[in-house]
């Protein structure tokens, strides 16, 4: 199922238009011709690509989405289909025998490779018997195999290629056009080509030659005179990656990036701003719902039949797609662009009362209520779901809404046990020749998403593939489209036409201590390893075309190795870690040590600026607001860090674009580097601005809150009066004495923070695009990469543990003593009857931000109460008992420290239903640890004060004296990260929300909400401002409530300033 030819098509498109001298493409046949002037020579055009980086630059294996669309301009195929017409490529003409059993092929003369090499027969040869050889495992085996017999090619001349089928296939022409040739001067003598180093600067026959590739950032091409069409009328090509489309919509706007494909819904708001041509056209796609099978009231066809009546087509389609020009509702499962559609089918016009009869007679229960399962972040099908629910609602019907991740969905969707969902919203791309549909209808096909199961529909489907006369071969597949119709196993929703937005500067485009640190890795490794094991999924699920043979999906799966069993599995990964060799990546095919080190430049540079600022300006200010407690400096300093603490990260990226990128155009909105300025240390200094300023502001609040809680601690202690009595100035009994023990949670933090800059560098990479681990980490458990996963991972352990050993260290000189111890009008402004607006849908955005408050606050208190709880206990046992105990529970809690965020939001994302139950449990869970090791620091330092040490010498209890003496001592700490801890709470539920890991559509929730208000931060700036404000105030209040009762519980509280 080629859905991923979507992007290819769009971007080949736009390449042909504004790049190439092309007359054909001047020809009205064409889905995008126009009327626009020719376009002029010269000039570099950046593509926004929202898909994530390209895995093996290689035609043979290419099937994601960004790689497909990469492809299309470095290599060219033989021939293509229009129309249903064939244009030829690389080729001229292809002729079958008489008896159907053979093809040939011929060549056009004089073409060239892009190194200058000839491109002949023997590369086409070479290419197939590459793609042949079950070892090289390419998805396009099982399309030229037939029978369990592979097509025989052959070598005619230099020109001439012929092709010997071991039986008649009526669908042989329709799936050669798949076929990109390599070069074999280039690839002979490589073993395996899907890893082969020489994918990392591909030599292709396409407009475009390969010019350089930044991973996380771009993917330049530059152009290629010799091209077999006429040299390209670009000079360059780029792809650039953003993290999503809400990010690559502000590049756009701000001229970052200057084609994109954008949403239908993103179109009108585009054309306001007046800086865009748009290219719409067809793309063979087909928006769907399927009725799964495995599920006992779904096997009944009167009620997949009745659910087909009640919904009226038309108006789903208008209200899904915003205006039928992007979309036209569709009649049969084969879209307009394939052989043999028709529209002779039953087309289940709405209506009401046939669908209420037929539920009746369906022997479905009262009160029936299905699952309807959709991609969380496809906003037409969260439309259509929306539409869905309340018109299954008219016939009695209840309907709750699945939002899930495409990753988790597509691989819970090729379980052919599935039994999630009744419903599921989809969409597909199958090109022209309809043999190519086969594989989302029979019985045993893993695309067979329905489970639909019918051996007489079996039988059509394999008749229609060896048919060769055209009459019957057309009668053949009516059949087929009108067995699904009656059966109403697909339900057909609409035929969508893509829409890509072109800068108007682009003429033409209507036409174109030492720590036991390796035992602690070990068992890090393997609890990582039985964690990421235990994430459902297959990672060969990636590999799985629709024609593959199950002998070809088993070869991959013993070349992977995961055939073997876990334990063995387990074994072969750590030798080979300790060889210094982390693997492949099961995705990007590419050595995993190799894409670490490309990323992790940029996360370090990025988090360690930050972090080094951040506590090179906290030290100063916290100890000025401690010294200063209850003056304008103290307030003026309070206000600074409850602001710091209460605003969500990812909002206040938000608004540094919205102001520095967006208003004033001062800094850059996404990325690390301008393109053609890769070597200006002055831009990468300007990209990292705003990303450094969100994160050094977010860690500096936090480390003067603690610096200013310990300071007031200290000055109220008996030793600093001691000191004014001598005569000592309060500067100098700050510098000498309050200092070295206010460092002690400083340095905690510190450590604890060294880890983060790996796996914590998500939320900000995600909002800025900035190409470093954290969407590389993401990248890899959404594709299930087991090896990339595990490095990421061992590789956030260590820095954790060197961070915590540092720590430890640092202890030492702080402080001595340690060494011992509705839809309706969309996106409003805010007026009388919508006082916060509405959003894109016409909801009254007031009411949906009340609603995300109350799942906030029960977050934030829940979890609080947790996290304090257990992390209080785990802390002052720690710190105070010492020893073999406190090293074996601060082991436990590196360890589990260690293990990112994510990976346990992806296990328990995967085995529990996303709610606000869970989320109260992840949070809770993530958080306690940082409660021990802070309530552990300030232990070690109250257990030496002397009345601690009078109740030991006295022979009170150790329980007495933790709950009398200990917990007393440490108090303002635990209040101070307790009310922190609401904060946070609040702040993750956001974070993890936003994300599309929290609160799942179309409930309402602050992280959600703004989000989604990316979109439209240019015309609807109060969508991303009244969720961001109430998560401020809502944190700031509760910071400002702690900070009262420390004041109230902190030692000489009551004392005459």
């Amino acid at each position: 199922m080629r859905k991923l030819l979507l992007s290819a098509v769009v971007v080949s498109l736009a390449l042909g238009l504004a790049g190439c001298d092309d007359a054909k493409n001047k020809e009205t046949n064409s889905a995008a011709a126009a009327k626009s002037d020719a376009p002029k020579e010269g000039g570099s055009l950046i593509i926004g690509i929202t898909s994530g980086d390209p895995l093996a630059v290689n035609p043979l294996y290419a099937s994601d989405r960004t790689t497909l669309t990469i492809m299309q301009a470095l290599y060219a195929p033989l021939y293509s289909f229009n129309n249903g017409n064939i244009e030829w490529g690389l080729a001229e003409s292809l002729t079958p025998s008489a008896d159907n059993l053979s093809y040939t092929l011929t060549l056009k003369p004089n073409l060239k490779w892009q190194d200058g090499q000839p491109l002949t027969a023997d590369d086409v040869v070479f290419t197939f018997n590459k793609l042949l050889d079950a070892k090289q495992h390419s998805f396009f085996r099982s399309m030229f195999t037939y029978g369990g017999k592979p097509v025989e090619v052959s070598k005619v001349d230099e020109r001439t290629v012929k092709f010997t089928l071991p039986q008649v296939s009526a669908a042989f022409t329709g799936t050669l056009v798949q076929i990109y040739p390599i070069p074999q001067h280039v690839f002979a003598g490589e073993g395996d080509l899907e890893k082969s180093t020489k994918n990392d600067a591909p030599v292709g026959s396409g407009p475009f030659k390969f010019k350089e590739y930044r991973a996380g950032q771009y993917y330049a091409l530059t152009r290629f005179d010799d091209y077999w069409n006429g040299k390209p009328k670009l000079d360059s090509v780029t792809y650039r990656f953003a993290k999503d489309s809400n990010a690559a919509n502000l590049a756009l706007q701000n001229g970052e990036i200057n084609l994109k494909m954008v949403d239908p819904q993103d179109v009108n708001r585009l054309k306001h701003t007046g800086k865009f041509d748009f290219v719409v056209y067809p793309e063979g796609r087909l928006a769907y719902m399927t009725f799964n099978q495995n599920v006992a009231v779904m096997k009944s066809k009167a009620l997949r039949q009745a659910i087909a009546y009640a919904i009226n087509k038309d108006e789903l389609t208008q209200t899904a797609f915003t205006s039928l020009d992007y979309a036209k509702p569709a009649t049969s499962f084969l879209t307009p662009d394939t052989l043999y559609k028709t529209d002779d089918v039953e087309q289940y016009k709405f209506d009401l009362q046939k669908a209420k009869d037929l539920l009746k007679t369906s022997g479905a229960p009262d009160n029936l209520k299905l699952r309807l399962a959709y991609v969380n972040t496809n906003k037409t099908q969260e439309s259509m779901a929306l539409y869905i629910q309340q018109a299954l609602k008219g016939i009695g019907v209840n309907v709750e809404l699945m939002p899930l991740d495409s990753n988790a969905m597509s691989q819970r969707s090729l379980d052919m046990n599935n039994t999630a969902w009744e419903l599921n919203l989809g969409g597909y791309i199958m090109g022209a020749e309809p043999d190519g549909y086969k594989s989302l209808f029979m019985s045993n096909e893993a695309y067979n998403y329905a489970h639909y199961k019918n051996p007489q529909f079996d039988a059509l489907w394999d008749k229609g593939a060896v048919e060769t006369d055209a009459a019957k071969r057309a009668d053949i597949y009516k059949q087929i489209q009108q067995t699904v119709a009656n059966e109403m196993t697909y339900y057909p929703i609409a035929y969508t036409n893509a829409t890509v937005a072109v800068d108007k500067r682009f003429g033409g485009t209507k036409e174109a201590e030492p720590k036991p640190l390796l035992p602690m890795l070990f068992f890090i490794s393997l609890v990582a390893f039985l964690l990421v094991k235990l994430a459902p999924g297959d990672p060969v699920a990636a590999y799985i075309t629709p024609r593959m043979a199950p002998e070809d999906i088993e070869r991959i799966r013993q070349s992977l190795g995961l055939d073997k069993p876990l334990v063995t599995q387990y074994v072969l990964w750590l030798k080979s870690v300790l060889q210094g060799d982390l693997g492949y990546s099961l995705i990007y095919h590419r050595p995993v040590l190799e894409m670490i080190g490309e990323r992790i430049p940029a996360t370090l540079g990025l988090m360690g600026a930050s972090l080094l600022m951040a506590i090179v300006l906290a030290i100063p200010l916290g100890l000025l607001a401690g010294a200063f407690k209850h003056r304008w400096l103290d307030h003026l300093l309070n206000l600074f860090a409850y602001i710091g603490i209460s605003v969500p990260i990812f909002w206040f990226g938000i608004l540094l674009i919205t102001v520095f990128a967006v208003q004033l155009n001062w800094f850059p909105s996404m990325g690390m580097r301008t393109i053609g300025m890769e070597d200006n240390g002055l831009d990468l200094l300007r990209h990292g601005v705003l990303p450094c300023i969100a994160l050094t502001f977010y860690n500096l609040s936090s480390y003067v809150r603690y610096i200013r809680s310990n300071t007031i601690s200290q000055l109220s202690a008996d030793y600093v009066q001691t000191q004014l009595a001598y005569g000592a100035t309060r500067f100098s009994i700050l510098l000498r004495h309050v200092l070295k023990n206010v460092l002690l949670p400083v340095i905690t933090l510190f450590g604890l923070s060294f880890g983060e800059l790996i796996v914590g560098a998500y939320v900000t990479e995600s909002v800025f695009s900035w190409p470093g681990m954290g969407l590389l980490g993401i990248q890899s458990i959404a594709s299930l990469d087991y090896p990339l996963i595990m490095a990421i991972i061992m590789l956030s352990s260590i820095m954790l543990i060197v961070g915590n050993l540092i720590a430890d260290v640092l202890y030492r000189f702080a402080d001595p003593r340690i060494h011992r111890m509705a839809l309706g009008a969309r996106t409003l402004p805010p007026d009388a009857a919508h006082w916060f607006g509405t959003d894109e849908y016409g909801r009254d955005y007031f009411t949906r931000a009340l609603y995300g408050g109350q799942i906030s606050l029960m977050v934030g208190f829940l979890a609080m109460l947790f996290s304090t709880l257990i992390g209080t206990v785990v802390g002052t046992v720690s710190g105070y008992f010492g020893g073999w105990l406190d090293n074996l529970m601060m082991r436990a809690v590196d360890i589990l420290m260690a293990i990112p965020a994510f990976f346990l939001l992806l296990v328990v994302n995967a085995y529990l239903k996303p709610g606000v139950d869970n989320i109260i449990l992840i949070i809770s869970l993530l958080t306690w640890m940082n409660m021990s090791r802070l309530v552990r620091a300030e232990t070690l330092s109250v257990k030496e004060r002397e009345y601690v040490l009078y109740a030991r010498a006295s022979g009170a209890h150790p329980l007495r004296i933790i709950v009398r003496h200990i917990i007393p001592g440490v108090l303002p700490t635990i209040i101070v990260a307790a009310t922190l801890n609401i904060a946070s709470a609040i702040l993750m539920e956001s974070t993890l929300s936003f994300l599309g890991l929290g609160v799942q559509a179309p409930a309402a929730s602050w992280g959600s909400m703004l989000n989604n208000a990316q979109s439209y931060i240019g015309e609807a700036s109060w969508l991303a401002m009244f969720p961001g404000i109430l998560i401020l105030l809502t944190v700031f209040s509760f910071n400002v409530l702690g900070d009262v009762f420390r004041t109230a519980f902190e030692p000489g509280a009551n004392r005459d300033e």
